[in-house]
């Protein structure tokens, strides 16, 4: 389902739907806060670079369960869009419209054209 049509479906059924570019953001700048901090720390006998990032949570898990350690010690650590949007709502928004969190779910709703873990 495109984008607008998930929005549409989601409005029908009296949802709220909160754009997640600021989250991008926010991730974006935690990004390049890491790869400064591990440009300044790299040690030829413990290298911490490249530095692999991605905006996509399923690359994190294809890389840890299928690539292992080579890789894994290069992944960025910054929390995902989706992660970063997860607290707001699950926060803010439980407090503004005066509800549990647990009352709360919190969609994502996004194109991922790897099908990397089908397999698994």
């Amino acid at each position: 389902m495109p984008p607008e049509g998930s929005v549409a479906f989601s409005k029908a059924l009296v949802c709220p739907v909160f754009d997640v570019k600021i989250a991008a953001d926010f991730s974006i700048l935690e990004s390049q806060k890491e790869f400064v901090r591990r440009y300044c720390q790299h040690h030829e006998e413990e290298p911490r670079l490249p530095m692999l990032t991605s905006a996509c949570p399923g690359w994190d898990q294809y890389a840890e369960r299928v690539l292992g350690h080579p890789i894994t010690p290069h992944l960025c650590t910054a929390k995902s869009p989706q992660q970063i949007m997860g607290s707001p709502v699950k926060d803010y928004f439980t407090r503004w419209q005066n509800m549990s969190s647990d009352k709360i779910f919190h969609v994502i709703v996004a194109p991922c054209y790897d099908k990397k873990l089908e397999p698994l």
